[in-house]
């Protein structure tokens, strides 16, 4: 007979499993709407256009094409998904005020709003019988011979401790929006926590890679009506927790600097939003101070590319984080899916070889600058219907190895932003040459 389960060190186990094939919370949650994959949940009718927007009622239109789904076969109720869409709409219309238009989700970001609200309304209200839930559900997932749940990964994910449960992370694709989905989580977070009469958390910070995202957090705050500032360690303390603190992670450090600020000062119990998160993941002292920061609170974490962070690490670096986010990844709209619903740039490569001449070169570049000119000239003249799509004006985009490094060609010294320059110039400066390549375009 077959034991149950299995052994860590079995064969059948892969080297180096991806991360997307290991999302137990993500599939966890699917289970709740009796489903076992976001294409059964979210069909070609769910994700049409017509229903991004609210009803004479503000309910949303997503919301009997979930009940329809989801109350037969799931753990949830009508009434439920009910009050989990009415506390959407009441959280949209919030951060709506400054923005002269009311926000509209896409299928994909209402999904993981209406996860959200459901993860936080069962880790307030009983997180015992929560965690009894996601243990059931992984020891099914660990059982080969269980047909139940669908793990293509191979991937034996641990039991989950009850100290693991006080993260969330998001795993969606540049461009989907996650910007505002934050500022809608701190909303849920806000009103859950409330709800089921839990203490305020001590502080709210926003942790950011660089001061750049600093910058475009703030002003993205000031549109939702959220207040937030750029920490600053002589600052008061009369707002805290009321105002969210947006912080460099570079600026967290073991002890106070001059640009810099001790992890101890904030406590522990803090509600802690990291965006770009797999930045973090590369270094072990960043990623131990951010999470230092929610140990006795809560964390939401955002990325486009947990996948490749995961990958990017080696021995058990790499298992842990694969076993972190396997447990954390509340939602799942990586590229693939992206890409799959349309949103994503198709594209290919054509590699010039390097015996080509110079010519070659500026008649390959002529060709792509005429493919933008081509595609800018279609927005010109289509503005309107571009923007009810909210299709932003083209970009052209080089992307080049280095900025900085020099190399030599045909003896002489350049780089991949010299080349750029000179194809302008040449390009410009020699008309008729231009042309004809144009033309044979």
């Amino acid at each position: 007979m077959a034991k149950r389960g299995r052994p860590a060190g079995q064969s059948n186990v892969p080297r180096n499993p991806a991360l997307g094939k290991a999302l137990v919370l993500n599939r966890w949650l699917l289970s709740q709407f009796g489903v076992d994959g976001l294409e059964a949940l979210a069909d070609d009718d769910v994700k049409r256009s017509i229903y991004e927007g609210w009803d004479e009622n503000n309910e949303s239109q997503y919301l009997p094409l979930i009940q329809f789904k989801a109350v037969p076969h799931g753990h949830l109720t009508k009434e439920q998904l009910l009050t989990y869409d009415r506390n959407i709409t009441t959280h949209t219309l919030a951060i709506t005020g400054k923005r002269g238009e009311v926000v509209k989700w896409k299928y994909f970001q209402y999904l993981a709003l209406l996860f959200t609200e459901h993860y936080l309304d069962r880790y307030y209200g009983d997180p015992a019988a929560l965690l009894k839930s996601l243990n059931e559900y992984t020891a099914r997932w660990n059982d080969p011979q269980d047909r139940t749940v669908r793990n293509e990964s191979n991937v034996v994910v641990p039991m989950f401790e009850g100290n693991e449960l006080n993260k969330i992370a998001f795993w969606m694709a540049t461009g989907s929006g996650k910007t505002l989905l934050m500022h809608l989580n701190i909303l849920q977070h806000k009103h859950w926590t409330k709800q089921h009469g839990r203490k305020p958390v001590n502080r709210a910070i926003l942790v950011t890679p660089n001061d750049g995202l600093t910058n475009q957090h703030l002003q993205e705050f000031a549109l939702s009506g959220i207040d937030a500032t750029r920490f600053d360690r002589s600052g008061g303390s009369a707002f805290k927790g009321e105002v969210i603190d947006v912080i460099e992670i570079t600026k967290l450090k073991e002890e106070h600097g001059d640009k810099t600020v001790a992890v101890d000062a904030f406590e522990q119990d803090n509600l802690v939003l990291i965006d770009e998160g797999h930045r973090g993941v590369a270094g072990d002292e960043w990623k131990d101070r951010r999470d230092v920061l929610s140990k006795a609170g809560f964390a939401f974490e955002y990325s486009a590319t947990f996948g490749q962070a995961v990958s990017a690490a080696a021995g058990a670096k790499r298992q842990s984080l694969l076993t972190e986010y396997s447990k954390s990844i509340l939602f799942d709209y990586s590229y693939r899916w992206f890409h799959r619903d349309g949103y994503g740039k198709d594209y290919y490569i054509l590699n010039v070889p390097d015996h080509r001449d110079a010519t070659y070169t500026r008649k390959y570049l002529t060709g792509s600058l005429l493919a933008f000119y081509q595609q800018t000239l279609i927005w010109e003249e289509h503005r309107a219907d571009a923007t009810k799509y909210n299709i932003a004006k083209p970009l052209f985009v080089f992307v080049g190895g280095s900025v900085n490094a020099v190399r030599s060609v045909a003896k002489a010294n350049t780089s991949d932003v010299l080349d750029i320059v000179r194809f302008y110039t040449t390009f410009i400066g020699e008309a008729e040459e231009s042309i004809r390549h144009l033309r044979n375009c």
